[in-house]
């Protein structure tokens, strides 16, 4: 499996950890981050961008891009979310920041300062739909 924005690799850890065997890697564009990684994970981080996965097609069983995608402009997201289907189609999570009514846009808006892109809930789903991305996803939304 893959983890797409892996910073130190904690996450890549504990999947690890809690599944013996279980191949686990990791991706984050922070050199920082992957040269201050636990060590049982030397190795299994890799320098990269989610806009261009360095991976074969088919190359992952799982995929995984929480709260990742949405840090990108909007044509990044939809090249970002088809680089996932392309490593694992049909078999991916991607989790993004979003908000269902207008309340908690406002919320969204004076919290999260990394999004560059945001929806609400429909307006993700049809992002996913235009990417031709067919994994699950969520939101995390901000009350």
């Amino acid at each position: 499996m893959l983890d797409v924005g892996a910073g130190k690799g904690f996450l890549v850890k504990d999947f690890i950890k809690a599944c013996p065997g279980l191949e686990a890697f990791g991706l984050d564009i922070s050199e920082y981050a992957l040269m201050h990684c636990e060590p049982e994970i030397v190795g299994r981080l890799h320098l990269g961008n989610c806009v261009e996965l360095p991976f074969p097609d088919g190359s992952f069983a799982a995929t995984i891009a929480i709260n990742v995608v949405h840090n990108l402009d909007r044509d990044e997201c939809i090249t970002a979310v088809r680089e996932i289907e392309r490593l694992s189609p049909g078999r991916a999570y991607i989790q993004v920041d979003s908000y269902r009514t207008p309340e908690e846009k406002e919320i969204f808006l004076s919290w999260v300062l990394t999004a560059k892109t945001h929806h609400d809930p429909a307006g993700w789903r049809q992002l996913f739909d235009e990417a031709g991305y067919t994994g699950d996803y969520y939101w995390t939304i901000i009350e």
